[in-house]
């Protein structure tokens, strides 16, 4: 009993590692690119307008949603979430690269685009696995069997 006590114990205590280092990491580099950003993307910048204001708000979120979600996984000892990992360091590139074009951040974009069009295949897949899009016409598959029978008979034709 006392060694899966300590087996746990060690489980845990690695867990609060890989937590506080992702903790660190993240830390770092939100602070390290918002920084960056602030002083070439704001300072003296004359094209960083409304548009770019609503971009860099939708970032910040980015950054605290998908940070807390990421080290939420941590914490409890799951895999990386990796949706939100995606956002976040999706987040990161579109907020470098704000420095150069106000306009880029509509790169945070793919992501929801990304997931949604996987969520969309696999609705698609398990639907056709129940038989929901198969190619039967109205008649439930008499067309089918008529091109079929076409076939037939131009086959028999060219003998």
């Amino acid at each position: 009993k006392n060694q899966s006590f300590y087996m746990a114990n060690d489980a845990a205590k690695k867990n609060a590692k890989a937590w506080a280092l992702w903790v660190k990491i993240l830390g770092i580099a939100t602070v390290v690119v918002t920084l960056l950003f602030a002083y070439f993307g704001l300072y003296g910048n004359e094209d960083f307008g409304t548009w770019s204001w609503i971009a860099y708000v939708l970032v910040l979120l980015t950054y605290w949603f998908a940070t807390r979600q990421v080290l939420h996984a941590m914490k409890e000892g799951l895999p990386r979430p990796e949706m939100w990992f995606d956002a976040l360091i999706t987040a990161y590139v579109a907020n470098l690269l704000m420095i150069f074009s106000p306009w880029l951040w509509w790169i945070l974009i793919w992501v929801p685009l990304h997931y949604g069009y996987k969520a969309f295949q696999q609705i698609k897949n398990m639907a056709s696995m129940a038989g929901m899009g198969s190619n039967m016409g109205i008649d439930g598959g008499a067309a089918d069997q008529n091109t079929t029978t076409k076939k037939r008979r131009k086959k028999k034709r060219k003998n």
